[in-house]
């Protein structure tokens, strides 16, 4: 109702602000019209291609749609080609995880391997604690370990405790629950 038409009028009016596309996207999320709320993205992304939350939220969508992987990959490409230099990673990130949803590991490190590439180093904890699930998720329960051990030596001080805790359900989840308590305790100290 309203809503809807207060959006398109101010997306008429001040059509370069990238925020009202993304609010804009978030109602049609919302009232459970993805079709639209994808829509409305593209639209916005053609407009104000340089707003990266604008991409985030059309790559969840297209995923949410189920669209085919190589139109998120082909997505993947365009944000790329013009997200600021700080989201690279994150845009690198996400096609990490897709790749990982979809059962492809091969892609999915290559994926991470890039994202690490552009990741500042004060995040880069991030993404050896998100290649780390997908190597545990694929079974690979050494690998996953050696890349939670590398999130904790890149891990901030006020976050430690995160990747502490994550390593610590690994542990408990390979059946080592004295070494899980150990963990634990490293976070306390």
């Amino acid at each position: 109702g309203v809503a809807r038409l207060v959006y398109r009028y101010l997306i008429a009016a001040v059509p370069s602000h990238g925020p009202v596309f993304y609010e804009a996207v978030k109602r049609e999320e919302h009232a459970g019209c993805s079709d639209m709320a994808l829509r409305i993205a593209e639209k916005g992304l053609n407009v104000v291609p340089r707003y990266g939350p604008l991409w985030f939220v059309a790559l969840r969508l297209l995923e949410k749609l189920q669209y085919r992987l190589v139109d998120l990959r082909t997505t993947i490409s365009r944000a790329l080609q013009v997200v600021s230099r700080e989201l690279v990673w994150k845009v690198w990130y996400e096609r990490a995880q897709f790749e990982a949803r979809a059962g492809l590991l091969g892609d999915a490190r290559v994926a991470y391997a890039n994202a690490i590439r552009y990741c500042p180093p004060n995040l880069r904890w991030k993404i050896w604690r998100g290649s780390s699930r997908t190597e545990l998720s694929d079974g690979h329960m050494l690998t996953a370990r050696a890349l939670l051990n590398r999130a904790t030596l890149e891990v901030p001080r006020k976050t430690r405790a995160v990747v502490l805790l994550e390593r610590s359900r690994l542990e408990e989840y390979d059946g080592k629950i004295e070494q899980a308590r150990e963990i634990l305790q490293m976070g306390c100290t």
